[in-house]
């Protein structure tokens, strides 16, 4: 039994002295986790750390495009007013031009037809003063229709 038992403890002395070698290589590892585990925190501050920059580049590249975006909305929208309000203003001189012609040119026409008659006649002083009054509200009622139908500026 004597050699059985030198068996079981060389085999207890061997497997102790595995632990210990692996103790050893163990404790060899334990500072290369370690500088590993520093390492890998150092990183994972420096990746927060560009994902905060990444994060507030994106959010300006966010709030510029927003500010063109509203720049040139407002600048078409310029342009839109810009253009109906000369669009409007040609149709008010348009139409000021055609009632011009249809309605002014005509009574004008009438008017000076009947003052060329008037002239032709022999006239008393009275009636000159009553065809001055006639003159003065025609001349009146023009420029109450050009005020009323001209576009001001």
């Amino acid at each position: 039994m004597n050699s059985a038992s030198t068996a079981r403890e060389a085999l207890i002395a061997e497997a102790l002295g595995e632990v210990g070698a692996l103790i050893d290589r163990l404790e060899a590892l334990v500072p290369a986790v370690d500088e590993f585990g520093q390492t890998a925190w150092r990183a994972y501050e420096n990746l927060t750390e560009r994902i905060n920059r990444l994060d507030n580049q994106v959010q300006n590249a966010i709030n510029e495009a927003e500010s063109e975006a509203l720049r040139r909305i407002l600048r078409h929208a310029e342009d839109i007013a810009r253009q109906s309000l000369e669009t409007q203003a040609m149709a008010m001189k348009t139409t000021a031009r055609e009632l011009f012609r249809t309605e002014f040119d005509p009574a004008t026409a009438r008017v000076l037809t009947q003052m060329q008659e008037l002239a032709q006649r022999p006239i008393s002083t009275r009636m000159v003063w009553i065809y001055c009054l006639m003159a003065f509200c025609a001349g009146a009622n023009l420029m109450a229709l050009l005020v009323h139908y001209l576009p001001s500026r």
